[in-house]
């Protein structure tokens, strides 16, 4: 009996050791964001990303405009905390923006979604919302909206 329960372990240990696992990039882009927020006609647009990898690399942002058929790509700057940072210039009122963030290690590539903002959008007021109620037991968070107007959350 122990030399069937010893042949049945070891041949659970060598099947669960085939299991061929992902093996991490290398490269992890995090908390890409822009200001202003509320971007108008005479702003230029300060896009950072928080970017770490093994191994050097190189860190692009590129944009399009609704306007043009192309992808712009700007050379993103690095800061302190593995902060990179680059600046999509004004753009007329009425114009869509879309950009990314892209690094290469020369192995590796990774892009951050698609992020996307509307140049003359007017900033939403989000003052009239309120925290009604906090379940930690079922997860969930319920907001009030104190104003007249309804208000987008995305």
């Amino acid at each position: 009996m122990k030399k069937i329960m010893f042949v049945a372990l070891a041949l659970l240990m060598g099947l669960a050791s085939c299991v061929k696992d992902k093996q991490y990039p290398g490269i992890n882009i995090a908390n890409v964001s822009y200001a202003p927020t509320a971007v108008q006609a005479t702003d230029d647009v300060t896009v950072t990303a928080t970017i770490t990898s093994f191994k050097d690399f190189t860190a692009k942002l590129g944009y399009s405009t609704d306007a043009a058929n192309k992808t712009e790509e700007l050379g993103m700057v690095a800061g302190e905390n593995n902060l990179y940072t680059a600046v999509i210039p004004a753009q007329p009122d009425g114009t869509k923006v879309s950009f990314y963030v892209q690094t290469m290690n020369g192995e590796v590539t990774a892009v951050s979604p698609t992020m996307e903002y509307e140049v003359g959008a007017v900033a939403i007021d989000y003052s009239k919302l309120r925290l009604n109620e906090l379940n930690g037991n079922d997860k969930f968070i319920e907001i009030y909206n104190a104003g007249a107007e309804a208000i987008n959350l995305n």
